[in-house]
């Protein structure tokens, strides 16, 4: 059954054979300009006309934030970072959901006898709540961005997510309960390979073209839902300015993409790592093929992890 998924008394929805959508999609992420001390940024457009009633449901980040020091010092960086999603024309936008984060970072570094220049980043990418609110079919969609001081180094990327409320549905999945919350029912968190990785290789020819599936799992030994994914570059020097990769269930050939994900890259750096919650999880059955693909800015490697429940 296509779409939402009802679980048990107060465990919300998931999905099946309906993924998330992300915008901008298959395409570079959003660069907001980030406004510093509290002074929010301009608004940066995500989207001119959204073609169907759109739920959000998420923000998916790399804070990218920072500095650049030249002496012997111990060095803290530890900003909050807000986001605001809005609708309406340029200069006339009203915010719809908020979102935000915290980073810290520490550098260290000894006593010098020359010159020394040392920068240093936080590039993981993370998942954050934002709404769920409806943004309705037509709109213009831009988001802004605040921190809280003056980081030498804002560098801020990220990629808005939901689904289009025209193909959600429902059903139960009655494992989920009040038990299940009690920790008396055998399930347990599972992890997609265990003690390993999937490996996926963007398009060699076209960027941001979906590349070959990769088999995480041939065949499923319980039921699961799944709601959580990593992805960490292989290619340790690579220049690349993200990428995006589905979840799908189904043999070879007849994959039907269930989730997706997304990694904000910044183009001037190396090895932007994430983890994303999906906004809704999504059921995989016993028995099931789970497979892989990433599409992305430049030719690269990742390796993704599958993080979900076995149901069973």
């Amino acid at each position: 059954m296509a779409g939402l998924i009802k679980l048990g008394k107060g465990r919300g929805f998931a999905t099946r054979d309906y993924p998330n959508t992300i915008l901008p999609t298959l395409a570079d992420p959003i660069a907001p300009t980030v406004g510093t001390n509290w002074s929010w940024g301009a608004y940066k457009e995500v989207d001119p006309h959204v073609d169907y009633e759109f739920l959000l449901k998420q923000l998916v980040v790399t804070p990218a934030l920072g500095g650049t020091f030249t002496t012997a010092a111990v060095n803290r960086i530890v900003n909050q970072e807000q986001f605001t999603v809005a609708t309406g024309a340029a200069a006339s936008e009203v915010d719809k959901a908020e979102a935000q984060l915290a980073e810290s970072l520490y550098c260290s570094i000894g006593s010098l006898s020359g010159t020394v220049s040392v920068t240093i980043y936080g590039f993981t990418t993370r998942s954050l709540p934002c709404g769920p609110v409806v943004i309705p079919v037509g709109s213009r969609m831009a988001v802004r961005a605040v921190l809280d001081g003056a980081p030498t180094v804002k560098a801020t990327r990220l990629y808005v997510v939901g689904y289009d409320t025209a193909l959600l549905n429902f059903a139960d999945v009655l494992a989920l309960d009040e038990l299940y919350e009690r920790g008396a029912r055998p399930l347990y968190p599972a992890l997609i390979p265990l003690a390993g990785a999937t490996a996926v290789t963007a398009n060699a020819l076209t960027p941001w073209a979906q590349g070959d599936y990769a088999v995480a799992d041939a065949h499923l030994d319980y039921d699961y839902l799944i709601y959580a994914a990593n992805i960490v570059p292989t290619n340790l020097t690579l220049n690349s300015a993200g990428a995006q990769v589905d979840l799908s269930l189904g043999a070879a050939g007849s994959e039907v993409v269930q989730a997706r994900m997304a990694l904000p890259g910044i183009a001037a750096a190396y090895n932007v790592a994430g983890h994303v919650e999906f906004p809704y999880p999504f059921i995989a059955y016993k028995g099931e093929q789970l497979s892989g693909r990433v599409a992305a800015k430049a030719v690269s490697p990742y390796n993704i992890g599958v993080y979900g429940v076995r149901l069973g």
